[in-house]
């Protein structure tokens, strides 16, 4: 999935094992999934903390944010800066990169501040197409082997709609017990329940809820699907 997900960006070729942008890539999503688990740091907590020095104990924080940002800039411009020596050579192929790129005018005024966007819709290909794809898969095989009857179910389905071809995207209404079991396998065990962290940029009101400016608001999906 990891290689498909780089492919389809960058137009660059990946090993299937120790290919050098999906170990860096596999390791930085790791680093932010655990900085921005809700409660892992103090400073979560103790916002006060981010002003002692990075020697301080317990400022480990400090460290951690430095290497994560180290390694989200290399995450950004690496592959990209590849793909980008690419374009017009033999090795330049398909991609969002090149096809994005290309359809900028570079005399525009904001031609740099375009480029920037493409570079970071780049790298949120990987960053949100790879892991939560993959967990939403293994979820629904889960739920499948421990309801083999349901499985038998959905076998029978698409035997009947299929008829020994693949699938396509014209297949999915008439698929709605398949449809119903890959939505039911994300209910119960969704591939990030608490989403990501965010910051209210300005005060806000939502029901009978004041949200202030600045504050970390963390989504819960279980709240309205308990398992």
């Amino acid at each position: 999935m990891g290689g498909f997900i780089v492919s389809l960006a960058y137009g660059i070729p990946v090993k299937a094992r120790g290919d050098p942008h999906l170990e860096f890539s596999e390791l930085s999503i790791r680093t932010v999934t655990e900085v921005s688990t809700p409660g892992s740091n103090f400073v979560d907590v103790l916002p006060f903390l981010k002003h002692i020095p990075a020697w301080f104990p317990g400022a480990g924080f400090q460290r951690k944010a430095r290497e994560l940002y180290y390694m989200s800039d290399k995450f950004r411009s690496s592959p990209f800066d590849k793909a980008v020596s690419n374009l017009g050579t033999s090795l330049n192929r398909p991609s969002f990169v090149s096809v994005a790129l290309g359809a900028i005018d570079e005399n525009s005024v904001d031609a740099e501040h375009q480029k920037q966007l493409v570079k970071d819709t780049a790298a949120m290909f990987y960053g949100a197409g790879t892991d939560t794809i993959v967990a939403s898969i293994l979820s629904w095989i889960w739920v499948m082997l421990k309801h083999p009857h349901i499985q038998a179910r959905v076998h029978d389905e698409l035997n009947n709609v299929l008829n020994g071809r693949l699938p396509d995207f014209e297949d999915q209404d008439k698929l709605p017990y398949l449809m119903s079991t890959l939505m039911e396998s994300m209910r119960l065990a969704p591939p990030g329940p608490l989403g990501i962290p965010h910051r209210s940029t300005e005060d806000d009101v939502y029901g009978d809820y004041f949200i202030p400016k600045d504050s970390i608001i963390i989504p819960n999906i279980w709240y309205e699907a308990p398992v």
